[in-house]
């Protein structure tokens, strides 16, 4: 129990410190504002494959009357929601109109795309090119697979085969209640794994999306409990008494969503518990040592015929992915490394065996030596050249 509760704490911690409250509040304001866009967008890729239809069938048959049961005033906003988004015609919309529409939905992702970054201290991005082909095709997944867990529900209730096994009724009544619980907890695991540009292991990432998408499912009974409280606050709002309850529901959702990254980041470096909450200590000593063993990683890719993935190194060796592309910079600036694959992998310029580590250790002390208007005593840079000179002594070669 005392390592549960110091695990959590870690988690919560670092969820903190890595600003996790800040950027749900500003991907709440960037949801709400991406509503209607979103929906436009998903609808009319949804239509190339032939699915809109039957996601406009799915919405208006079943989620408006569950929404009814839930709250009129819900049922209300979701109707206005749906008729306004249904009415809007891709092809009327002009030139400029569905580029906008876009826009505004690869802005959200791309927010998305960062902040789960952030947790993961990665420093840089996707490239545009990959960037843009992961959001259409998530674009893609997500009302397929709402299309998919409705079209299994729908055929396990009616499929006369599986009426008859009455052994089984109870067994599938069971799983139905779960499915929508497993379509999040999968699109959950699936965002912890694809968004971060770092290498993150399925298992790390199926836990978190099950204890994120739990979380957001209590969120959820609890934000429809709130409707009897709207309702009674309807001579203060007025029309208006869904909007604060929505807002909150918005802000705690992407909350959940992004203390479940920092458990992910949490569970695949569980080993260095002390160390990730704070990572920003960036000693001459952890530069070196991580130098070294990006280049021996780098050399023995290249001895096997391939280059080394950035984002494979910082899951699989636990440095901070925005350590290692700092050391990267320091390393191609000096011509010790080159990337290649968009960036997002690096190559040695020397052969194994002659690359001196002289060299490298030079590269990552840098050539301010002698700074300019900070001078020391004569004595005293003689030291600091002693010392330098010993370094460039080593012989060894990785």
């Amino acid at each position: 129990m005392a390592r549960l509760i110091s695990f959590l704490w870690y988690t919560t911690r670092r969820f903190m410190v890595s600003g996790g409250a800040l950027w749900a509040g500003a991907l709440t304001y960037l949801t709400l504002m991406s509503l209607v866009p979103g929906l436009v967008v998903v609808l009319s890729i949804a239509g190339m494959f032939g699915l809109k239809q039957d996601l406009v069938l799915l919405i208006q048959g079943d989620w408006l009357p569950r929404a009814k049961d839930q709250s009129a005033d819900l049922h209300d906003v979701l109707q206005r929601l749906v008729d306004v988004v249904t009415a809007v015609n891709p092809a009327t919309l002009g030139i400029f109109s569905f580029p906008i529409f876009l826009w505004v939905v690869v802005s959200l992702l791309t927010k998305v795309e960062r902040a789960l970054n952030a947790t993961w201290s990665a420093g840089r991005g996707r490239h545009i090119a990959r960037r843009f082909a992961d959001y259409v095709g998530i674009l893609f997944i997500v009302p397929l697979l709402v299309l998919v867990g409705t079209g299994l529900t729908a055929f396990l209730k009616v499929a006369p085969v599986i009426r008859d096994w009455q052994w089984s009724q109870q067994a599938i009544e069971s799983g139905l209640d779960i499915l929508p619980f497993g379509l999040i907890w999968f699109a959950i695991t699936l965002l912890y794994k694809v968004m971060p540009n770092v290498h993150v292991r399925w298992g790390p990432a199926t836990i978190a999306g099950f204890v994120a998408g739990a979380s957001w499912f209590i969120a959820q009974s609890v934000f429809l409990a709130l409707q009897i409280a709207a309702n009674q606050t309807n001579a203060i709002y007025g029309s208006l008494a869904l909007l604060p309850f929505f807002l909150l529901y918005l802000y705690l959702s992407w909350t959940i969503v992004l203390w479940g990254a920092q458990l992910c980041f949490t569970l695949q470096n569980r080993g260095q518990l002390p160390a990730i909450v704070d990572d920003v200590g960036w000693t001459p000593a952890q530069r070196r040592r991580l130098g070294i063993a990006l280049m021996r990683a780098a050399l023995q890719a290249f001895g096997e015929g391939r280059s080394l993935a950035l984002a494979s190194f910082a899951g699989r060796s636990g440095w901070p992915r925005r350590q290692v592309d700092e050391i990267v910079e320091v390393l191609t600036s000096k011509g010790l490394l080159h990337r290649v694959q968009l960036g997002g992998s690096v190559v040695p310029s020397r052969p194994p065996g002659e690359l001196a580590v002289a060299a490298l250790l030079e590269a990552l002390d840098g050539d301010d030596v002698h700074c300019s208007g900070r001078p020391l005593s004569p004595a005293d840079e003689q030291l600091l050249v002693e010392v330098r000179n010993r370094l460039l002594d080593v012989e060894a070669a990785l």
